[in-house]
């Protein structure tokens, strides 16, 4: 009884430190500090190719040359890394030390039925997303938000540009896989860990984390689809205990897209709202059906 106890004070050299709310702190710290240091670097970057990353920005098409898309998705790579991936891992580093892959869940590998599960989830999803994504587009948006609606867009279709299969290639690593990868330590191996401390609720934790997750990328033209893909992602996690089943589900939503917008480019368009045409009311609904008969089905196997 007294190894027992020595181990678990072992485990936990800074137990001081450890309740959710001072973990919660430190990673919103590490992520403006990080996410500074790497706007900085950004900066640098862009000036090394004797150009202002802001002028570059405000130029952004997709008629761009090949370097300058390239330019772009390796700036944004370094953001995304600095402002998402290294605060999580520096923090379960701090937290937990040798047992830093455990504390973010990423320490056993996933269950090939489950991440298959997890993966065809997401794709019968996909006719509703779409649906969600039409209604939550009939939202009035204020000036400022059109405005930072059309910036974001214009940059997503300028990288969305690709011209070969190399470039594919890179857009699913930098553009599907780093988010799914950084976004899914952040807010379901950190934050809604936490939350689920904080609060002993883990549906309360779920929806909170999706609820920042669909607010940091500051689209408010796909507000809900990803509030519910975020809830979609909390759960998994929640029920598998495993991280790498919402990264993998994270990663193949964003890499499907990708994808789908290399071989067809008139499959994915951005639209300005009122003109996307509406879709299909009944796939939705019968996406939506599937969907839910699926989750029940997961979380029954993941039950037993």
């Amino acid at each position: 009884m007294k190894s027992m106890k020595l181990e678990a004070r072992s485990t936990n050299k800074n137990e001081p430190f450890n309740s959710p709310i001072i973990e919660i702190l430190i990673v919103i710290a590490l992520v403006i500090f990080l996410g500074l240091i790497g706007s900085l670097i950004a900066q640098f970057l862009a000036k090394s190719n004797g150009a202002d990353l802001e002028s570059i920005l405000n130029t952004l098409s997709e008629n761009n040359s090949l370097h300058k898309r390239n330019l772009i998705r390796y700036i944004n790579l370094i953001v995304h890394v600095m402002s998402f991936t290294l605060p999580c891992l520096l923090l379960a580093f701090y937290m937990r030390q040798k047992q830093w892959a455990q504390y973010l869940s990423i320490h056993k590998s996933p269950k090939i039925e489950i991440a298959f599960l997890s993966v065809f989830l997401i794709l019968i999803s996909l006719p509703f997303v779409n649906l969600s994504y039409w209604m939550n587009m009939q939202l009035p948006l204020p000036e400022w938000a059109k405005t930072m609606e059309d910036g974001a867009n214009e940059m997503i279709n300028a990288l969305l540009t690709m011209e070969n299969p190399r470039e594919l290639v890179v857009n699913l690593i930098i553009i599907a896989l780093a988010p799914a990868l950084g976004e899914e330590l952040l807010f379901r191996g950190v934050f809604q860990k936490t939350f689920q401390k904080l609060f002993q609720n883990g549906h309360l934790a779920v929806w909170l984390a999706a609820f920042l997750f669909s607010a940091m990328h500051m689209q408010f033209e796909g507000f809900i689809p990803r509030f519910l893909l975020g809830a979609v992602l909390g759960y998994l996690f929640l029920w598998t205990k495993n991280l790498w089943i919402p990264i993998l589900a994270h990663f193949f939503f964003n890499g499907i897209q990708i994808v789908a917008k290399y071989f067809e480019s008139d499959l994915i368009e951005n639209m300005e709202p009122g003109e996307m045409p509406e879709p299909n009311w009944i796939a939705g609904i019968i996406s939506l059906g599937l969907s839910i008969a699926l989750i029940a089905y997961l979380k029954k196997r993941l039950g037993k």
